[in-house]
């Protein structure tokens, strides 16, 4: 009797089982962009939702390039109009 004979069955199934769990993971936003609460993935903000923004989230975070950076990409993508509320 083999002591080992099933050893390739239950590692086949153990690589099925970790390769599902690898292809399961959801990307993952970077550090800053989980600090700064802004990714550019993100659905474009009206201006009262970045002025709510700016009031949680303090001076440093609202003044950092990446934060005016997507707000101005969230200006061209909505509108001036449909961002800050006009329409």
């Amino acid at each position: 009797m083999n002591l080992f004979s099933n050893e390739l069955e239950e590692l086949r199934a153990e690589n099925a089982r970790l390769k599902a769990m690898q292809s399961a993971v959801a990307p993952t936003k970077s550090v800053e962009a989980v600090r700064t609460k802004v990714h550019s993935s993100d659905k474009p903000r009206s201006w009262a939702e970045w002025y709510a923004f700016k009031k949680e989230a303090g001076h440093a975070v609202w003044t950092s390039t990446k934060v005016q950076q997507q707000v101005l990409r969230d200006r061209q993508t909505l509108g001036e109009s449909a961002f800050y509320g006009t329409e």
